[in-house]
């Protein structure tokens, strides 16, 4: 019997976390929200709208990072660094998993950071300019 997709991402994902690295599970598609009526066995939604979700139309399966030791022989060269970004209002706040997800990307050498907007007139340049300060510091 072939291997599933599933069985086989599981098992890439379970060997990355014992080497350290980290492969999540990457979704793509749409699905439709709204408010939800039901007649019998059929639901409908009222005012429905699209919810695109995965990281972008044809992104990978799976994604993550993978540790890397900079060698003599790299030095120089450039690299992919993974990098999170949290947005968030003055409004809201970051969750414990949100938090968590961050913490676990700066502890393995990527770049995260909760990006807050204060102010309903805040330079959008100033926002983006803090917000790669703030990861890389």
């Amino acid at each position: 019997m072939a291997a599933k997709e599933k069985d086989i991402m599981n098992q890439l994902m379970l060997e990355a976390s014992r080497r350290g690295d980290r492969l999540w599970r990457n979704n793509t598609g749409q699905a439709w929200q709204g408010k939800p009526l039901w007649t019998g066995d059929l639901l409908i939604l009222r005012g429905p709208r699209p919810i695109n979700f995965g990281l972008c139309k044809g992104s990978s399966d799976l994604i993550g990072y993978t540790k890397v030791k900079v060698t003599e022989d790299m030095v120089g060269k450039e690299m992919a660094v993974f990098t999170a970004v949290e947005v968030k209002t003055a409004r809201t706040k970051a969750t414990n998993e949100q938090e968590t997800f961050l913490k676990v990307i700066r502890d393995a050498g990527g770049l995260a950071s909760t990006s807050t907007v204060k102010k309903t007139n805040t330079n959008r340049q100033e926002l983006i300019q803090s917000t790669i300060t703030k990861r890389r510091n």
